[in-house]
């Protein structure tokens, strides 16, 4: 009996002494992994790359001009609604000295049926009296549009609506016009130069002469015609008003021919 109860002693000692040794491995990996896991989420390696901004798409504005500032009107009607939805690009409109002002609804943002040159001596760009050129950004439509009165100029409030521009300030160049325009409204500026904005894929228009061109000519194709932009591509080009010729022959170049023409009254050449 003395015999079996040692035995059995020996047995629960032997038992014990192996649960003990098990359980002690078991919380000694756990402690070691718990100290692997904190150790990585709290120091990483020194060689990890820096994080970095997402580079910002090329295409986001695709203003073919180098400047990225095109032509976009002239005269003291006109208004930015043809450039609806070109949101984020810009565009100089030019504005003759002694212009009648137009209404114009908006502190800034404007409604893009808002004069500009009004607009813009609103905002201080420019003045009534000396005109000059404007520089605007074209937005998105606002919810609202509030009055104001600044420099002489009353604005109109308006609720929403679905194209807006802001003015930036004045312009080193007066744009001229956008698109299919022609240089006939600025007949008489002889020497003065202005930008006209041509979109990609623009309708070719006509021409007469071969720079010089006749000024009822379509700015942008006579741009083509010229070698400054593409018709693909578009772009800016920018012109120098001149005085009539006795006649204007053509040249076919850079796929555009124009068309011939005797004596006309007013012409321009592109200058770039």
């Amino acid at each position: 009996m003395r015999r079996l109860l040692a035995l059995l002693a020996i047995a629960f000692t032997l038992a014990a002494c192996g649960g003990g040794k098990d359980k002690v491995s078991t919380a000694t990996t756990v402690a070691t992994t718990s100290t692997t896991v904190a150790a990585t989420t709290t120091a990483p390696p020194a060689t990890a790359p820096p994080v970095t901004a997402a580079p910002t798409p090329t295409t986001a504005r695709p203003v073919a001009a180098a400047s990225g500032v095109q032509g976009g009107g002239y005269g003291w009607l006109a208004t930015a609604r043809h450039l609806r939805t070109l949101n984020g690009r810009r565009f100089t409109f030019g504005c003759p000295g002694g212009g009648a002002a137009g209404s114009v609804w908006g502190s800034g943002p404007y409604t893009d049926d808002s004069s500009v040159c009004t607009a813009g001596v609103h905002a201080g760009a420019i003045t009534q009296a000396a005109g000059g050129a404007v520089l605007i950004e074209i937005r998105a439509g606002q919810a609202t549009y509030a009055g104001s009165t600044a420099r002489g100029v009353t604005t109109k409030p308006f609720g929403k609506y679905e194209g807006s521009y802001v003015v930036l300030g004045p312009a080193t160049i007066p744009g001229g016009g956008y698109g299919t325009a022609n240089a006939r409204q600025l007949r008489g500026k002889n020497g003065e130069r202005f930008a006209f904005g041509c979109p990609p894929a623009n309708s070719v228009g006509t021409v007469y002469g071969s720079n010089p061109y006749t000024d009822d000519s379509s700015v942008c194709t006579a741009g083509v015609h010229a070698g400054v932009i593409t018709q693909a591509a578009g772009g800016n080009v920018v012109i120098e008003i001149r005085p009539g010729q006795a006649s204007y022959p053509s040249t076919p170049a850079h796929g555009v021919t124009p068309k011939s023409y005797g004596k006309w009254d007013g012409s321009f050449a592109v200058v770039k």
